[in-house]
């Protein structure tokens, strides 16, 4: 394991990065990082009130200096922010050292997932989360998610199941790796 990429797991809001990336991370003995989390101890603020406070454009600038610095870390299993590869460098710089899966969500299961969380600051404050808004922004990210290498459909799956899948993609990436290394 010690050769693999970094693993970045993207997708929208309830997609389940950060529950299955935590397990994944213990299965793979690697390092979990949760982009937001970062962004949030950086700035000393919840991301709520950074949205609220600093504004958006602060926000994205803090994460993409977390993200540029969680590049240079050892193979992690790393949990971005929802819209945090409708960024272009974040995109790059994530491609360029790290595996992208894309965690896909149903507008419905999102929905259900985050209903009551109020720490969603680009689906507004309320604790009714309108499907029709989830399904909104997740036409503008989609294209972003599926720039990813792979994908892993969550809908039905617990983390656990999410995760085991999640490592299957790993296991056989880096496979090509090695494979490709023999040529």
């Amino acid at each position: 394991m010690a050769t693999a990429p970094t693993v970045f797991l993207c997708g929208f809001s309830g997609a389940g990065k950060s529950e299955s990336g935590r397990i994944l991370a213990r299965r793979l003995d690697r390092e979990f990082i949760d982009t937001d989390e970062l962004v949030a101890e950086r700035l000393q603020l919840s991301i709520p009130e950074i949205f609220a406070v600093e504004g958006e454009e602060r926000f994205r600038r803090a994460e993409r200096e977390v993200i540029c610095s969680v590049a240079a870390v050892p193979p992690a299993v790393v949990a971005l922010g929802a819209g945090a590869i409708a960024d272009d460098e974040n995109l790059e710089q994530i491609k360029r050292c790290g595996l992208l899966v894309y965690l896909r969500v149903t507008p419905e299961t999102a929905r259900r997932r985050l209903q009551g969380s109020h720490s969603r600051p680009k689906l507004g404050f309320s604790p009714e989360v309108r499907v029709e808004a989830i399904e909104a922004l997740m036409r503008q990210r989609e294209p972003y998610y599926r720039q990813a290498g792979y994908m892993v459909d969550t809908e039905g799956m617990t983390p656990d199941e999410v995760a085991t899948e999640i490592a299957r993609v790993v296991y056989a990436d880096e496979r090509r790796i090695v494979d490709n290394r023999r040529l």
